[in-house]
């Protein structure tokens, strides 16, 4: 066979599915939130360092709480994830929204009313990537929020996964 033409398949092959992903990306059912000025996104931390995750050990997770500090409502919407290895989900006191990860779009919105909280569960799987995944790991969570001074908030997540 003719490497030239393996090699044109495999780089079309490659556009194909990194135009899927930008596309996937952008979908239609993305929330669409409109900024207001008197809502205001408050948590306490952003960051979160799990240390030592023990491979045989199971998931971990970590919860952030989100005050809505302002005058009105405050909206939820467009949870991602960094990694496959990682879920993340929003439950207000209206119920929960659904959980997320990499490359999943949802029309789900939390509404928060002046003072209320919410919290955003992350769920990290230190053997989704096999015995080879261990050593440091940094995920990050980003929810967009109807408060223009914090139109999208990212929450930072580490820890060094090991055998024991």
């Amino acid at each position: 066979m003719n490497i030239k033409i393996v090699i044109i398949g495999v780089l079309l092959t490659a556009i194909l599915v990194g135009g899927g992903v930008v596309v996937m990306s952008r979908s239609p059912n993305a929330a669409s939130l409109e900024k207001t000025d008197k809502t205001k996104f408050f948590t306490d931390h952003t960051n979160f360092d799990w240390g030592k995750i023990n491979y045989n050990g199971g998931v971990v997770n970590h919860v952030f709480e989100i005050k809505n500090s302002g005058e009105s409502s405050l909206k939820l919407a467009n949870i991602k994830t960094s990694c496959m290895c990682t879920t993340a989900k929003i439950s207000t006191k209206n119920g929960a929204g659904p959980t997320v990860k990499m490359h999943e779009v949802s029309d789900w919105q939390g509404v928060l009313e002046p003072g209320e909280t919410a919290q955003l569960e992350v769920v990290f799987d230190p053997a989704f990537h096999g015995p080879t995944g261990v050593g440091p790991v940094e995920r990050i969570i980003s929810v967009e929020t109807s408060d223009p001074n914090k139109a999208n908030v990212e929450f930072n997540l580490k820890g060094v996964v090991t055998r024991s």
